[in-house]
């Protein structure tokens, strides 16, 4: 597995991100906002600099998350992402000469039942993956707090229902905290492990007043040293994206992936302890 980090996690300039990405051992990135503005709606100016400092640092971006589908499943809407969103997403991963883009599974109401809103994004999610095979893209579908696409269950449905290449899992365990009843792993974990083909990597635990706070890598209530075995089990080669929600905090960023890396180490360690 290749080890990633969320530039905006680190700074709001790209390039100070990627420098000290650098400095920390980084040589992945995931694009999501440049100067506080969420891709693809970035300048001309602003995408230039990103491919120049790419270049100049030899550095690759992992993925592109533009926030593609985080709106109401309504048909006016959906069709305007498609639109234009979409087709500028496609167009600035060709500039980034990135060809993984994360998306979303919209945002849940109480207007239609679950089987109804899961049929319609199967249909939209089929669209999509026609184009994104077209365009030698894959995207990776994410599991998120509030969405249709949220619970295991509704992710192997989708998965099944679109059936294509150019539509992997970008599974993150963390979001299932406090929103679903089952261990993200393993228990959830086994169900969609088969269409996992990236990651995302933070942690959280259930507060006092039962909301959800957000915590250091292997503090929370994840079974990261569990999901990493596994992951080296299974031969996973995909990106595991660092991605700490405590703001553009450079401490915050070095520290979870130094604890990303001894959860790793204890990962590998437990797996050789259990086959020797």
């Amino acid at each position: 597995m290749k080890l990633s980090i969320a530039t905006d996690a680190i700074s709001a300039d790209f390039e100070t991100a990627v420098l000290l990405g650098l400095e920390w051992g980084i040589e992945f990135f995931e694009l999501k906002r440049v100067h506080h503005k969420r891709v693809p709606g970035i300048s001309d100016d602003e995408v230039r600099i990103v491919q120049n400092v790419l270049r100049s640092n030899g550095v690759t971006l992992s993925t592109l998350s533009p926030g593609l589908f985080k709106i109401p499943l309504d048909d006016e809407l959906i069709e305007q992402e498609l639109g234009r969103k979409f087709d500028a997403t496609i167009a600035l991963a060709d500039r980034l000469a990135t060809r993984s883009i994360v998306i979303f599974g919209f945002e849940r109401d109480n207007r239609r039942s679950e089987a109804d809103a899961l049929r319609q994004i199967i249909d939209v999610f089929g669209r999509v993956a026609v184009r994104a095979e077209q365009e030698g893209l894959v995207l990776f579908l994410e599991n998120d707090r509030g969405l249709w696409a949220e619970s295991p269950e509704a992710l192997y449905r989708i998965m099944t229902g679109v059936s294509s290449s150019a539509l992997r899992l970008n599974w993150d365990p963390c979001n299932l905290i406090g929103a679903h009843p089952d261990k993200p792993y393993p228990t959830c974990y086994d169900l969609v492990s088969k269409f996992v083909g990236h990651m995302h990597l933070k942690d959280a635990t259930i507060t006092a007043d039962g909301g959800v706070g957000h915590a250091m890598m292997g503090s929370g209530d994840v079974d990261w040293v569990g999901q990493f075995e596994r992951l080296y089990r299974e031969g996973y080669k995909g990106f595991c994206v660092i991605e700490p929600h405590f703001g553009s905090r450079v401490s915050s960023s070095r520290s979870h992936i130094l604890e990303t890396r001894r959860l790793l180490r204890l990962a590998r360690s437990r797996l050789q302890s259990t086959s020797s």
